[in-house]
């Protein structure tokens, strides 16, 4: 790759989660998937592919998290859906992945060397959009998954609010669902 091609990227991309979930799919651990997160930092460009079950969930809970209450477990705030404690993620990615990441970088340096903000502002928008649509088009193969009734999948941008952009991608809907506490809340 020798120009920043976001489209390229996010094709590249697309095939590679979707090759991972589908050989997930085809192993006993495929049960009770209730979370998967695009886990990105965009001031790099990169982003890596993570989900959880119920299963490993526990299992994890049971090791790590113990003496932790149900409160700093469970929801919105809690340890379920904290993507640095998800089990699964997406295989070593292609190397277009890892060029597009340099070029990338190397492409918001430039912007944030010239001052130029509304450059760097546009083509950070352009890479999260660009995994919006993925999580999008990732949805048929979501179907090989066995997900739970509130199964839901949105974008966790390191330089951001943790939940910034799942209502992006998820539903309110799927959103109570998930998180019942914060429709109580509200």
């Amino acid at each position: 790759m020798k120009n920043l091609d976001i489209n390229l990227w996010k094709s590249t991309l697309l095939n590679h989660f979707k090759y991972n979930l589908e050989k997930f799919a085809t192993t006993i651990e495929n049960k009770d998937v209730y979370c998967l997160i695009l886990d990105c930092h965009a001031t790099y460009g990169n982003v890596n592919l993570k989900w959880n079950t119920f299963d490993s969930f526990k299992k994890h809970v049971n090791k790590h998290y113990s003496s932790y209450t149900s409160d700093k477990l469970l929801g919105f705030r809690g340890v379920e859906y904290n993507v640095g404690d998800f089990s699964y993620e997406d295989t070593k990615q292609p190397e277009l992945i890892n060029e597009f990441e340099q070029l990338y970088e190397t492409k918001l340096s430039e912007f944030f060397d010239d001052e130029d903000e509304e450059s760097s502002n546009e083509l950070t928008q352009k890479f999260i959009n660009a995994l919006v649509e993925i999580i999008f088009e990732l949805r048929p193969t979501f179907s090989k998954l066995n997900k739970t009734g509130h199964f839901i999948s949105f974008i966790v941008e390191h330089d951001s609010e943790y939940y910034e952009y799942i209502k992006k991608t998820v539903t309110i809907e799927d959103y109570y669902k998930a998180f019942p506490e914060v429709k109580e809340y509200e």
